[in-house]
Parts: structure tokens; sequence; C-alpha cells
């Protein structure tokens, strides 16, 4: 005769390891989906980025001159020097 016991302890076993298992691929899903969406923010700073560039030399070319102009090269200079590193961060070299 098989003993009971021993079967009701091989159920909460795998009750356990199969709550382990799910709650595992839960885990993987959430951090899959903030990978995606740091990628995202990441590809729309770098959109920003050069929509601000292609605006900065577009306003430089209309031909400001004297103050407003080295003004505007130098917020030029500082965008192109801001990079975006994989976790999202911004730093300025």
């Amino acid at each position: 005769m098989v003993d009971v016991s021993f079967l009701e302890q091989k159920a909460k076993d795998l009750a356990k390891r199969t709550a382990g298992a799910i709650m595992a691929a839960r885990l993987n899903t959430e951090r899959s989906e903030v990978k995606r969406n740091a990628s995202r923010k990441i590809e729309a700073a770098r959109a920003g980025k050069a929509a601000a560039l292609k605006s900065l030399d577009t306003q430089a070319q209309k031909g400001m001159k004297g103050k407003a102009g080295k003004a505007l090269s130098q917020r030029a200079g500082v965008i192109q020097a801001t990079t975006y590193h994989h976790d999202g961060v911004e730093s300025v070299s």
C-alpha cells in the first residue's frame, strides 16, 4: 500500500514548483516590458535630439548673427555632445 503522506508531500512540492515557474514567467514578462519601454524612450529621445539639431541648424542658416547666433551655435554644440546610454540616462561629454 502507498503511503498517503508521501503522495501529499509530492503534491505540495509539485504545487510549489509550478507556482515558482509561474512567478518566474511573470517576472520575465515584466522585465521584457520594462526593456521595451526603455528602448522606446531612448528612440524618442534620439528622434527629439535629431529634430532639435535640425531646427537649430535651420535657424542658424536663416542668418542669425551676433550674440543670438553665437548662443544658438553653443546650444547646438551642447545637444550634439549629449549622448544617451542603454539605460536611458543622458550625459554631456
